[in-house]
């Protein structure tokens, strides 16, 4: 059985990130160790993005290790 690769997440702002560099904050500190995840369309509307202090529109983990 084949192993399924999980995806990187930014270790600053926790957006799931395909590139090398996050888009959001620049870094290239990366971790495939992360739990849950919160999709973020309106940052300024959503209670959820408030409370975890995200301010742009993206998919984030809820926990980076």
């Amino acid at each position: 059985m084949k192993k399924e690769k999980r995806e990187k997440v930014c270790r600053n702002c926790r957006l799931f990130v395909d590139g090398d560099e996050c888009p959001i904050c620049g870094e290239s500190n990366f971790s495939n160790s992360w739990k849950g995840t919160a999709l973020i369309n309106d940052p300024n509307g959503s209670e959820i993005a408030k409370f975890l202090d995200i301010k742009a529109k993206g998919k984030y983990a809820l926990w980076v290790k």
